[in-house]
């Protein structure tokens, strides 16, 4: 079940042994706060994270072990992603831009007629377009079909891609098959400019990853509490099960020994690769859209 309304609160402490006298089995620790900050649930990294069709998306959370977290690739691998190109619109005088068309379902588009297709906001968008080199621009998850940009978006931008598979799919057009004699390009629609809700595309902006504001973070020293909060009260368990929302959205699943524990342990499984990108500073929930309502 999902919530809206959240808050996330986010310490990063100091682990300071108060007596040296404990011994090493039994130290007493004290968390001093050397860090802090406040996330709203809107407050995701947008225009920086989508995923490359919608497969990927249908099946990123149920992908996930529901007691370990651990993501397990669905089909046994065979979406897996061999070969990705992602390509941002451009302007026609830009070095190396082709004429192409984005489209949410690039199987259709016979690319010797490009200029027959009428355009669709949302859907069909012929346009100039230039590759983004990897890894400079951008970054993807193989397994997961998750593209990170790293350069700056505009809300006028467009993305295409196009990807190979383990499995044999392909969609789009690889920049090695673009020449003089066969100049457009057909690729998968993955952000048309103004991306609206009503627009197919919409799913494969990824809305569950979070800046938590500092980087290179150890692992035993990040506290987070997620809160649900009303007019009447800030709740961090749910009434009606009496489990603590950090359990409930996954971020806290397993003891000190990594084994299962139902209701989690009170302390976040920042080991969990998945979900917690120490190095980026980064909070990855495995629901693509954590705070919806049911």
């Amino acid at each position: 079940m999902k919530y809206a309304f959240y808050i996330l609160s986010l310490f990063l402490v100091l682990l300071l042994n108060c007596d040296k006298n404990t011994g090493p089995l039994h130290p007493i620790i004290e968390e001093k706060v050397i860090f802090s900050n406040t996330i709203e649930d809107y407050r995701f990294l947008n225009n920086q994270f989508f995923f490359a069709d919608s497969f990927y998306i249908a099946t990123y959370e149920s992908s996930f072990d529901p007691q370990t977290m651990e993501w397990i690739p669905p089909d046994g691998g065979l979406h897996r992603i061999n070969k990705l190109e992602v390509w941002i619109s451009s302007h026609p005088t830009d070095a190396y831009s082709v004429l192409g068309i984005a489209a949410v379902n690039p199987d259709t588009i016979n690319r010797d007629s490009i200029q027959y297709y009428n355009e669709i906001k949302g859907e069909i968008i012929r346009t100039y377009f230039k590759q983004l080199v990897y890894p400079k621009d951008y970054l993807f998850d193989s397994e997961k079909g998750v593209i990170r940009i790293n350069k700056s978006l505009e809300t006028t931008h467009i993305i295409g891609v196009s990807y190979q598979t383990e499995g044999g799919l392909k969609r789009g057009i690889f920049g090695e098959e673009i020449s003089k004699e066969q100049s457009h390009a057909v690729f998968k629609l993955v952000k048309p400019a103004d991306l609206r809700p009503n627009y197919p595309s919409w799913e494969l902006e990824m809305r569950n990853v979070y800046d938590i504001g500092i980087r290179n973070i150890p692992e035993k020293n990040l506290r987070i509490v997620v809160t649900y909060t009303d007019n009447a009260a800030d709740l961090r368990i749910q009434p009606s099960n009496r489990k603590s929302f950090n359990y409930l959205l996954g971020l806290d699943r397993l003891n000190k020994d990594g084994e299962f524990i139902e209701g989690g342990d009170g302390y976040i499984d920042t080991r969990n690769e998945n979900i917690f990108d120490l190095k980026n500073g980064l909070l990855i929930f495995p629901s693509p859209t954590p705070f919806s309502p049911p």
